[in-house]
């Protein structure tokens, strides 16, 4: 039955919500989990923005957020667990680990199954770490041709349509200069032209629809799928015109 068990990003954010809210005795005095984290907010770069950790959370985890809006709700979930382990990761005042010490591990498992169960996974980026959609197809690609890996790395952790459209940007400008050697990487570098010159193809019939608000995000989504083909043909194509080339020899 737990091998089944589907959540959604809602459901994740209140299992958190009700551990945080849990209760105890910290030097006799009462308190919630989250005052132990209000503690360490207190003590990070976090602090320079809102005076304090329910701030933070209203302010700028949950700016956005709607319940009814899957992609919203996928983005502030992912803000919120990035948050919590940078802030357990700076270090939980002592008094309050003895008192909270199991619900903290809990929490962290709590995210990492969350995280698992809703297709993403924790990656160290600078000294924190985050969110990171799994994609086995792109970190292979990464993997393989180098010279694309920060931009694809940096699409899987893009959590806004504006973080996506300027790395897909960066990456247009990679693969303009991708040689045509066949119809496949011809028919493909008519979309690698789509946000390289968006000013133009906004407002062309032929290429409006792309950037329709209800649809853009996926319609980036689709064409992250043809680059990274793209990125992967290169090999395909070479190799193909190596067995060509074999074939013919013997003939």
């Amino acid at each position: 039955m737990l091998d089944t068990y589907q959540t959604n990003p809602v459901k994740e954010i209140n299992k958190i919500k009700t551990i945080l809210d849990r209760d105890g005795y910290v030097n006799f005095n009462h308190c919630y989990l989250k005052d132990a984290f209000d503690l360490t907010y207190s003590n990070t770069s976090f602090a320079a923005h809102e005076p304090s950790f329910d701030d933070f959370l209203k302010n700028i985890v949950f700016q956005d957020y709607d319940s009814k809006d899957v992609n919203g709700a996928i983005k502030n979930y992912r803000y919120l667990c990035e948050f919590l382990l940078a802030l357990i990761d700076s270090g939980i005042n002592y008094a309050f680990e003895e008192t909270f010490g199991d619900d903290i591990a809990q929490l962290q498992k709590i995210i990492n199954a969350g995280l698992e169960r809703s297709g993403y996974t924790l990656v160290k980026h600078g000294k924190y770490k985050v969110t990171s959609k799994k994609d086995e197809q792109a970190e292979a690609t990464a993997a393989i041709h180098k010279e694309y890996q920060k931009n694809i790395l940096d699409y899987l952790l893009a959590k806004t349509v504006d973080e996506k459209e300027k790395v897909l940007t960066s990456l247009s400008i990679q693969l303009d200069g991708h040689k045509p050697l066949d119809n496949y990487s011809k028919e493909c570098r008519e979309w690698v032209q789509l946000l390289r010159h968006k000013e133009e193809k906004i407002v062309d019939s032929k290429y409006s629809w792309f950037f329709d608000n209800d649809d853009y995000e996926k319609n980036l989504d689709k064409l992250f799928r043809i680059y990274l083909s793209i990125i992967s043909h290169d090999d395909s194509h070479d190799y193909l015109e190596e067995f060509k080339s074999k074939r013919g020899a013997r003939a």
